[in-house]
């Protein structure tokens, strides 16, 4: 029997799907099992000795050519690893500003030996006046948006961005709960803003979960788009 591993991000069913198709074309000698992880999916693919290394190959292309947008690793790697391996090729620095990720985003990737050759720096700005005074977000933004709004975001990161070490930004507002803020905004609002000198996106989303589950995430989710944008570098 031999093994190959696929990373994938984000919902699982359309690739279980696909895989459920595969085990009966091949009638049963190829099977999978799926493990995942707030988002996090590694897919373990195992092809009988009856499975001849053609139909394997034709299998993998297949998953990947259909899947390939949420493919970020044709090998079992974290997404730490694949975007600290990606800064490194790209001979770029990340700096992050983490709001309610806490600074969980920059201790992923300083997990990584010789990180120090691709980090600048990870900024925990929790406050609104940190936001301010640290990356010269606009106050009248804050009034007006929340701090929990996409123009924050995109603000962070360009403060960020102002450092000309800075090759590729990442910058996170949201609200982990258990309760909302004063603006009674959902638990579970996020905005990640992710960007290089090139442009800036930021993207929203509405997770569940506990506090905890709703940080894990949002953090998986920012390092998964931090290497979507890299492989398009």
């Amino acid at each position: 029997m031999r093994k190959r591993v696929l990373k994938y991000f984000g919902d699982n069913k359309p690739i279980k799907d696909m895989l459920d198709d595969v085990s009966r074309e091949t009638e049963g000698k190829t099977t999978y099992e799926i493990i995942h992880d707030y988002g996090d999916n590694t897919v373990n693919i195992f092809f009988d000795d009856g499975v001849d290394e053609r139909t394997e190959h034709d299998v993998l292309r297949r998953i990947v050519g259909e899947f390939y947008q949420d493919i970020y690793a044709e090998y079992d790697v974290s997404l730490s690893e694949r975007l600290f391996d990606l800064l490194k090729l790209k001979s770029l620095k990340i700096a992050t500003a983490e709001s309610f990720t806490a600074g969980n985003i920059v201790s992923a990737i300083i997990e990584n030996a010789g990180a120090s050759e691709v980090v600048i720096e990870g900024i925990v700005c929790y406050s609104n006046r940190s936001k301010v005074d640290r990356l010269k977000v606009s106050e009248e933004d804050i009034i007006k948006e929340g701090a929990v709004s996409s123009k924050v975001a995109y603000e962070m990161a360009i403060g960020l961005l102002d450092n000309i070490e800075c090759g590729i930004a990442i910058a996170t507002t949201g609200i982990a709960g258990p309760n909302s803020d004063d603006t009674k905004k959902p638990v579970g609002l996020s905005y990640i803003a992710v960007g290089t000198r090139k442009g800036v996106h930021v993207y929203k989303f509405n997770l569940t979960g506990n506090r905890a589950e709703i940080t894990k995430k949002a953090t998986n989710n920012a390092l998964f788009l931090a290497i979507q944008l890299l492989k398009q570098y």
